[in-house]
């Protein structure tokens, strides 16, 4: 009985880490970072524009369903 308990916290921390671990992605394109998990993603943006506007920056989060799409 004790053992069937411990094996249950230990798939439901398995479980955990797989949903709210993000990986992240380095983008070459001034310096946008993303970290994506399966239930969110974390966008910080530094993106080279033009000349007329040199840089766009900011924070965006996305959660489940939409991290899954293009940025």
């Amino acid at each position: 009985m004790k053992k069937s308990k411990i094996i249950r916290i230990v798939v439901i921390a398995l479980i955990a880490l797989l949903l709210l671990f993000p990986k992240r992605t380095l983008y070459k394109d001034g310096g946008t970072v993303t970290y994506t998990a399966l239930l969110y993603q974390v966008v910080v943006w530094h993106q080279l524009q033009g000349a007329d506007m040199p840089y766009k920056t900011g924070v965006e989060v996305r959660l489940f369903p939409h991290n899954f799409g293009g940025l």
